[in-house]
């Protein structure tokens, strides 16, 4: 015999691994520098343990941040490095004019684990 459920209220679901609480707009370097890093720490952390965001930072990193809430200047870029035996990396860019190919390293991070006895 079924009985009717009571009602409660909905609870929206929060993605525990999200890398940012709230969506953030960068529009200058100086806030990227600043603030950027630790997110690219979540971001690399994220990615050592859920295969799925791994392959969406590898595949356009732009794009993950993007749809993770982080928004970067039109003229900045983030490239992934995880080639060969190099660590996983995130590298920040700043193209000097638009459709330049020279572009100027605005910050860049590492994972770096270390095992301690």
């Amino acid at each position: 015999m079924l009985s009717p459920a009571e009602k409660y209220e909905l609870i929206l679901y929060s993605d525990p691994f999200s890398i940012v609480d709230e969506k953030i707009t960068f529009t200058n370097r100086a806030d990227v520098q600043k603030h950027l890093p630790d997110i690219c720490s979540k971001a690399l952390a994220r990615a050592w343990i859920d295969k799925g965001f791994y392959d969406m930072l590898a595949d356009d990193p732009v794009a993950t941040f993007r749809k993770q809430g982080v928004i970067l200047p039109d003229n900045m870029t983030i490239e992934f490095d995880h080639s060969g035996k190099n660590r996983p990396k995130l590298v920040v860019y700043e193209a000097q004019t638009p459709n330049s190919k020279f572009k100027v390293r605005v910050c860049a991070l590492t994972l770096t684990m270390m095992a301690q006895r």
